[in-house]
């Protein structure tokens, strides 16, 4: 599918996750989503992590209709970008009490959950080719619940877009210039610090091929730099608020 916006607003959609709160409270989403959730992220390397998880809050739709527990529950995310343009969403659940909070857990299912692999690749400035799958096993939602399933699958993507549509046209009409690299943000949330590592290591990666393609037209060796491996940023964030600096 193609996407109406620049990848990069994409890429902070899905590193981001508490959107799901809000605009997929019909299916995925409601407010523990983005009120309860301990969130941690992590760099390692190039590759970043967000973690959210979520103890005895109440079922979202999709969840209530095809999980294990229709009542609270536990339910935590998890969402890893390896560039330039990977993501793995584990999405997993279970009865509260099963087992301790923690990493332990978040990159199983529990008792009930799924998994959904994203491509993007940038197609144009402001279109991006989106490739996605959604991975669970064929136990956890009965064949005749499949459509319906998969129904509620697809509006989590297509509100997604018509969110990257709207961004979009927002970013290509700001009087005062903003972009996809610059969106002349005013506040910064500590649930940012994902996206802001991944542009990060984009920003890196964009500079080194543009020297690599200088290095190539003029016969001069490449600049030696440190492997990205050996960088390891963690993060964890509770619903702070920082002004940005500057």
């Amino acid at each position: 599918m193609i996407s109406p916006a620049n990848y990069l607003l994409i890429i902070d959609n899905l590193l981001e996750l508490s959107h799901v709160a809000y605009l997929h409270s019909t299916t995925i989403g409601n407010a523990p989503v983005a009120e309860d959730a301990v969130v941690k992220y992590h760099r390692e390397g190039d590759a970043v992590r967000v973690t959210r998880e979520m103890v005895d809050v109440p079922a979202a739709r999709t969840y209530a209709e095809f999980g294990a527990e229709a009542g609270n529950f536990d339910r935590w995310q998890t969402s890893e970008w390896r560039p330039p343009a990977y993501f793995l969403i584990n999405n997993g659940s279970e009865s509260t009490g099963r087992r301790p909070p923690g990493d332990h857990r978040l990159w199983d299912r529990g008792e009930w959950g799924f998994q959904v692999y994203h491509g993007v690749t940038p197609a144009t400035e402001k279109t991006t080719h989106q490739f996605w799958a959604i991975c669970h096993p064929n136990a956890q939602v009965p064949e005749k619940a499949r459509e319906e399933f998969y129904r509620q699958c697809h509006q989590v993507i297509w509100e997604d877009v018509g969110v990257y549509e709207a961004q979009q046209i927002a970013l290509d009409t700001d009087p005062e210039g903003a972009s996809a690299e610059n969106v002349n943000a005013r506040v910064v949330l500590d649930v940012d610090g994902a996206f802001f590592e991944a542009r990060r290591v984009i920003g890196r990666m964009l500079e080194e091929e543009a020297v690599a393609a200088e290095a190539k037209r003029s016969g001069r060796p490449l600049p030696r730099r440190e492997p990205a491996e050996w960088l390891s940023v963690r993060g964890e964030e509770r619903a702070a608020v920082q002004q940005a600096a500057g």
